[in-house]
Order: structure tokens, then sequence, then C-alpha cells
């Protein structure tokens, strides 16, 4: 069997990677999962973190917003809402934009009547400032893990 897989990393508006792999550590919903060579089929869910794809000679380190990832004993896919290299994350900029998402005030609208409207659009408006602040947060951990 062999020791590498083949990994495409790929957006809605480019290919990220697609490279040749000894390992990859993904942020799934379940938590943190590890693939190698020969892996047991699975899909899994993706949330906001840092994905690690680790190859012969180098490694690369990227904030994923989120996504799924199909994995197949020699082939690893990696569908990605959103993915940033971390060598092309400004650090200071990212630390910044996760205080900024932070104190971001909640966007409902003011006009809704009812109180479950409002309960829903006030869940919703929760949902989506989390989702921007892992994101944040996601791009500033990548920043800080950067390969030398």
């Amino acid at each position: 069997m062999s020791k590498t897989f083949r990994i495409e990393i790929v957006t809605p508006d480019e290919t990220a990677l697609s490279t040749d792999a000894i390992s990859l550590k993904a942020p799934a919903w379940e938590g943190y999962l590890g693939v190698l060579a020969g892996h047991a089929p699975m899909l899994a869910v993706l949330r906001p973190g840092v994905l690690t794809v680790k190859g012969e000679r180098r490694e690369w380190v990227f904030a994923i917003k989120g996504g799924f990832l199909d994995v197949r004993p020699t082939q690893v896919t990696v569908l990605a809402d959103d993915v940033e290299a971390a060598e092309s994350i400004d650090a200071g900029a990212a630390e910044s934009a996760v205080a900024a998402a932070k104190e971001r005030p909640l966007e409902v609208p003011a006009d809704l009547k009812g109180g479950e409207a409002r309960t829903r659009a006030r869940e919703l408006a929760a949902s989506q400032k989390d989702l921007e602040v892992r994101w944040a947060e996601a791009r500033r951990d990548a920043a800080e893990r950067r390969p030398a």
C-alpha cells in the first residue's frame, strides 16, 4: 500500500491545492480528524478551522471556512466554502478581524412583528455572527501556524 494519497482542495472559484500527501488534519464538526493513505471511505462536514496537509517535502496550512470532506483510500477531496493559505494571511489584520467580529452587534430587522419571527431572526443573526467569528479565528490561527 502506498504511503501517500492524492488530495484536492477546491472552492467554487479555484483549486487551492492538488498534490500527493502523507497526512491531512481537518476540522470536522465532530472534532479534528486525521487522514492517512488507505483510510476507509468517509464523508464529513467541515467547520471553520485550520486544515493541515503534510507532503513528503513540505507542509501546507490553510484557514477553511467550512465545507465537506470526501475520503477514499487513495484520494481525498475537500470541497471548501472558502479557504485561505496561511502564508497569504496578515496575522495582525486577522487578529483585528477577530476582535471586530466579536464586537459587531447582531443585525436583526427592526420591522419584524410577532415574537416568534423576531426570535427566529435573532437566532439566525447569532448563528451568522458565530460563523463570522469562527472564520476570523481560523484565519488568525492559520497565520500563527504557518510553516517556516
